[in-house]
Protein backbone atom coordinates (compact mmCIF):
# COMPACT_ATOMS: atom_id res chain seq x y z
CA UNK A 1 0.00 0.00 0.00
CA UNK A 2 1.31 3.65 -1.08
CA UNK A 3 1.37 6.20 1.37
CA UNK A 4 -1.55 8.25 -0.48
CA UNK A 5 -3.42 4.99 -0.20
CA UNK A 6 -3.13 4.60 3.18
CA UNK A 7 -3.42 8.70 3.61
CA UNK A 8 -7.01 8.16 1.63
CA UNK A 9 -7.95 5.08 3.59
CA UNK A 10 -7.12 6.96 6.63
CA UNK A 11 -9.31 9.53 5.54
CA UNK A 12 -12.33 7.43 4.46
CA UNK A 13 -12.54 4.91 7.26
CA UNK A 14 -12.35 8.49 9.93
CA UNK A 15 -15.50 9.99 8.19
CA UNK A 16 -17.23 6.70 8.15
CA UNK A 17 -16.23 6.80 11.87
CA UNK A 18 -17.66 10.01 12.63
CA UNK A 19 -20.42 9.68 10.33
CA UNK A 20 -22.36 7.21 11.60
CA UNK A 21 -21.71 7.41 15.02
CA UNK A 22 -22.33 11.53 14.85
CA UNK A 23 -24.69 12.18 12.72
CA UNK A 24 -26.99 9.11 13.38
CA UNK A 25 -27.16 9.45 17.25
CA UNK A 26 -30.43 10.26 17.79
CA UNK A 27 -29.04 12.18 20.84
CA UNK A 28 -26.52 14.43 18.91
CA UNK A 29 -28.04 17.43 17.36
CA UNK A 30 -27.29 18.12 13.81
CA UNK A 31 -25.11 21.16 15.38
CA UNK A 32 -23.01 18.37 16.67
CA UNK A 33 -22.41 16.79 13.28
CA UNK A 34 -21.70 19.66 11.21
CA UNK A 35 -18.75 21.16 14.41
CA UNK A 36 -16.70 17.73 13.71
CA UNK A 37 -15.42 18.25 10.90
CA UNK A 38 -13.35 20.82 12.74
CA UNK A 39 -9.98 19.01 13.70
CA UNK A 40 -10.24 20.29 17.15
CA UNK A 41 -13.61 19.73 18.07
CA UNK A 42 -14.29 17.74 20.98
CA UNK A 43 -15.54 14.39 21.10
CA UNK A 44 -15.68 11.43 23.68
CA UNK A 45 -14.83 8.15 21.54
CA UNK A 46 -12.96 4.79 22.62
CA UNK A 47 -10.66 3.55 19.66
CA UNK A 48 -9.92 -0.12 19.98
CA UNK A 49 -7.46 -1.24 17.28
CA UNK A 50 -6.75 -5.21 17.42
CA UNK A 51 -7.45 -5.24 21.12
CA UNK A 52 -5.68 -1.85 22.24
CA UNK A 53 -7.71 0.83 23.64
CA UNK A 54 -7.04 4.39 22.90
CA UNK A 55 -9.03 7.65 23.71
CA UNK A 56 -10.03 10.06 21.37
CA UNK A 57 -10.94 13.15 22.23
CA UNK A 58 -10.74 15.11 18.67
CA UNK A 59 -10.56 14.48 15.04
CA UNK A 60 -6.72 14.73 14.81
CA UNK A 61 -6.15 12.33 17.17
CA UNK A 62 -8.89 9.63 15.17
CA UNK A 63 -6.93 10.57 12.36
CA UNK A 64 -3.21 9.93 13.83
CA UNK A 65 -4.28 6.48 15.09
CA UNK A 66 -6.29 5.57 12.05
CA UNK A 67 -2.62 6.35 10.07
CA UNK A 68 -0.84 3.71 11.85
CA UNK A 69 -3.60 1.14 10.33
CA UNK A 70 -0.86 1.61 7.19
CA UNK A 71 1.80 -0.46 9.48
CA UNK A 72 -0.04 -3.63 8.86
CA UNK A 73 -1.62 -6.21 6.60
CA UNK A 74 -4.91 -6.82 9.10
CA UNK A 75 -6.52 -4.78 11.37
CA UNK A 76 -9.82 -5.25 13.32
CA UNK A 77 -11.08 -1.66 14.67
CA UNK A 78 -13.72 -0.75 16.71
CA UNK A 79 -14.88 2.35 17.22
CA UNK A 80 -17.48 3.61 19.86
CA UNK A 81 -18.93 5.93 22.40
CA UNK A 82 -17.75 5.85 25.66
CA UNK A 83 -21.41 4.72 26.95
CA UNK A 84 -20.96 1.47 24.36
CA UNK A 85 -22.83 1.60 21.70
CA UNK A 86 -23.57 2.53 18.66
CA UNK A 87 -20.30 1.09 17.34
CA UNK A 88 -18.74 0.85 14.33
CA UNK A 89 -15.72 -1.73 13.28
CA UNK A 90 -13.69 -1.86 10.69
CA UNK A 91 -11.81 -5.26 9.70
CA UNK A 92 -9.35 -4.41 6.90
CA UNK A 93 -6.83 -6.21 4.68
CA UNK A 94 -4.74 -4.56 3.14
CA UNK A 95 -6.40 -1.99 1.07
CA UNK A 96 -9.87 -3.99 1.42
CA UNK A 97 -12.16 -3.10 4.26
CA UNK A 98 -15.46 -4.44 6.00
CA UNK A 99 -17.67 -1.79 7.61
CA UNK A 100 -20.25 -2.70 10.26
CA UNK A 101 -22.20 -0.23 11.86
CA UNK A 102 -24.10 -1.86 15.34
CA UNK A 103 -27.02 0.38 17.29
CA UNK A 104 -26.87 -2.21 20.22
CA UNK A 105 -25.44 -4.81 21.85
CA UNK A 106 -26.23 -8.18 19.35
CA UNK A 107 -27.89 -6.13 16.61
CA UNK A 108 -27.01 -7.45 12.90
CA UNK A 109 -26.39 -4.22 11.97
CA UNK A 110 -25.40 -2.35 8.16
CA UNK A 111 -22.63 -3.55 6.31
CA UNK A 112 -20.36 -1.62 3.54
CA UNK A 113 -20.68 -2.82 -0.17
CA UNK A 114 -18.67 -1.65 -2.93
CA UNK A 115 -20.71 -0.46 -5.77
CA UNK A 116 -17.86 -0.50 -8.19
CA UNK A 117 -16.64 -4.07 -7.48
CA UNK A 118 -16.68 -5.58 -11.00
CA UNK A 119 -15.08 -8.94 -10.28
CA UNK A 120 -17.01 -12.19 -9.54
CA UNK A 121 -20.02 -12.35 -8.00
CA UNK A 122 -19.18 -14.93 -5.04
CA UNK A 123 -15.54 -14.10 -4.51
CA UNK A 124 -14.88 -13.15 -0.52
CA UNK A 125 -11.76 -11.43 1.22
CA UNK A 126 -10.43 -12.89 3.99
CA UNK A 127 -9.79 -10.29 7.41
CA UNK A 128 -8.73 -11.89 10.21
CA UNK A 129 -9.62 -10.59 13.63
CA UNK A 130 -7.35 -9.49 16.74
CA UNK A 131 -8.05 -12.77 18.53
CA UNK A 132 -6.60 -14.53 15.12
CA UNK A 133 -10.56 -15.70 14.12
CA UNK A 134 -10.17 -15.87 10.06
CA UNK A 135 -13.85 -14.16 8.71
CA UNK A 136 -14.48 -14.00 5.50
CA UNK A 137 -16.92 -11.13 3.75
CA UNK A 138 -18.06 -10.32 -0.14
CA UNK A 139 -15.57 -8.48 -1.83
CA UNK A 140 -18.57 -6.78 -3.73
Amino acid sequence: MTASQGSDLTHVLAAAFLHRLLCFRSTVPFTACVSAKDPQTKIALELDINNVLHEVTNVDKLRARLAQLTQTQFSEVWIRHTADWPAVCALINGEAAWLMYMRYEGDAGFSTRNPQYTGPHKAMIEYYLSNGQCDEYPAA
